[in-house]
C-alpha cells in the first residue's frame, strides 16, 4: 500500500513562485512591446521608401551623411538584439 505524505505549504516557496511569474510576465509584455515597435518601424521604413522625399543631412558637397532609412534600419537592428535577448530569459 503506498504511504501518503503529508502536504506541506511553504509559503516561502509560494511567494518566489509568485515573483517569478511576475518576473515571467514582464518578459512577456516587454518582447510583445518589442515585437510591436518593430512592425511600426517596419512599416515607417516602407512608407519612408516609397514617398520618395529625403529626410536627412547632407554635407556642402551634397554628400548625405545620414538619411531616415538608416536610423530606422539602426533602431529595427537593436530592437531584433533586444528580442533576442527576451528569447533567452523566456
Amino acid at each position: 500500500m503506498p504511504t501518503k505524505l503529508p502536504f506541506v505549504f511553504s509559503q516561502r516557496g509560494y511567494i518566489y513562485q509568485s515573483g517569478l511569474d511576475c518576473i515571467r510576465l514582464a518578459a512577456r509584455s516587454g518582447q510583445n512591446s518589442l515585437q510591436e515597435a518593430i512592425s511600426s518601424k517596419e512599416m515607417e521604413l516602407k512608407t519612408y521608401e516609397e514617398g520618395g522625399v529625403f529626410v536627412g543631412e547632407r554635407d556642402e558637397d551634397e554628400d548625405v551623411l545620414w538619411e531616415k532609412n538608416e536610423i530606422l534600419e539602426l533602431d529595427i537592428d537593436a530592437d531584433f538584439s533586444h528580442l533576442r535577448q527576451f528569447r533567452v530569459i523566456l
